[in-house]
């Protein structure tokens, strides 16, 4: 995983624990290592990259799961804290800009406030199916497996939700600051970060990907890159690469 400016990290397998992850610099110097008896499902810096984050699952004396997010100080190569989370099988971790944690769970999306202490859950409305994130919300797209409708839930760092349902099944999605982007069917939505739907655009059924940056919106198939333009037909759009 890779810092905000001059640090990544490196997820491994050891012989003597479930996993390990080292922090270098931008000139290979090993700047933090911790090695854990639970498995490491995903890790994430903070902004100033001086914090890391770390996600983790284990499980408890019942057997029931137990997902933990583990945050270290970089500099001063200490762990500062390590809430978990009973009944939930960790799937991403990400710092957001103002210092809170988000953790995407099977069934809710757990949070830790700022000061490592305090967390909270958002249960998820439907059986989760994909997500994203921005420097400040997570979006969430969930459905029941017997429904073809997808519900998009966006989550501000504090934990408050706003949601909006679609009546088809969602295939992919994008997230920034400039908006989101879903895939679905044969058309990709542009919508606000208030879901308040902008755009939408028809796209060839050979498109899987979807991905915004810069106010646009793009599409990408097995063979082309397109720059999404509102009123024309995918075959109509500006080929980016092939």
């Amino acid at each position: 995983a890779a810092g905000h400016g001059a640090v990544f990290a490196l997820v491994t397998t050891e012989s003597h624990y479930a996993g390990s992850v080292t922090v270098f610099n931008k000139s290979g110097e090993e700047l933090l290592k911790w090695s854990s008896s639970d498995q490491i499902v995903d890790v994430d810096f903070s902004p100033d990259d001086s914090r890391l984050a770390v996600a983790c699952v284990s499980f408890g004396t019942r057997g029931e799961l137990i997902a933990s997010v583990h945050i270290f100080d970089i500099r001063k190569e200490t762990e500062l804290a390590a809430p978990s989370f009973t009944d939930a099988l960790p799937v991403a971790v990400n710092y957001k800009k103002d210092g809170r944690i988000h953790l995407v769970c099977d069934s809710m999306l757990a949070i830790v406030e700022k000061d490592l202490k305090a967390t909270k859950t958002v249960p998820y409305l439907r059986q989760l199916q994909s997500y994203a994130f921005t420097h400040e919300d997570t979006l969430l797209i969930s459905s029941d497996s017997h429904e073809v409708a997808s519900t998009i839930t966006l989550v501000s760092p504090e934990g408050e939700s706003r949601s909006l349902t679609v009546s088809s099944a969602v295939t992919d999605i994008a997230a920034s600051e400039d908006g989101i982007c879903i895939l679905a069917s044969s058309e990709v939505r542009k919508y606000s970060l208030a879901l308040e739907l902008l755009e939408t655009y028809r796209v060839a059924n050979g498109v899987f990907r979807v991905e915004i940056a810069g106010g646009r919106a793009f599409s990408l198939s097995t063979s082309y890159l397109n720059v999404l333009e509102a009123g024309k037909a995918e075959s109509e759009e500006s080929e980016v690469s092939s």
